[in-house]
């Protein structure tokens, strides 16, 4: 089906999460995505470090950091080093760096780089909202965009 969204016509279809068209977008699949994937995926890293298993890579503390998203003052930076084939959109291994924001201790900035330290990935949460109210039909397409849902519900 097809809908107008401002000034501009959009094309309503149903893809597979793994889809080429939707992956296309993205490194990883949507259900990968966010912080909760970002925190999971850490503890894995720490959890196979203090196990002595460093197939997944090793977690190195990088300190209190300067970065230019967080002016006002500086973040702790952990590095994670990904060893070759541990993950497979970096077959050569690489490095990916977390930055944990100074009030709400979250990884808010993730940097992903190459073998050949090229960024591939650039994530910054910067407008974290907890808790959201967000219910069933902020995700119902039926409901986005049939323009029956109103504002403050």
């Amino acid at each position: 089906s097809a809908c107008l969204v401002g000034s501009e016509m959009c094309i309503r279809d149903r893809l597979e999460v793994n889809s080429p068209l939707v992956r296309s977008a993205s490194r990883h699949s949507i259900t990968d995505a966010g912080l909760g994937s970002c925190i999971e995926h850490l503890g894995a890293f720490l959890d196979a470090q203090e196990h002595g298993d460093k197939g997944r890579g090793a977690l190195t503390d990088l300190g209190m950091q300067t970065r230019p998203e967080y002016k006002e003052r500086p973040v702790r930076g952990v590095q994670v080093t990904l060893p070759p084939g541990a993950e497979p959109e970096l077959p050569n291994g690489g490095k990916r760096l977390y930055f944990f924001d100074p009030d709400l201790h979250l990884p808010m900035l993730i940097i992903t780089y190459d073998d050949r330290n090229q960024e591939v990935e650039y994530y910054h949460y910067d407008r974290l909202i907890a808790p959201a109210g967000l219910d069933g039909d902020d995700f119902n397409p039926d409901k986005l965009w049939s323009g029956s849902k109103t504002a403050g519900k």
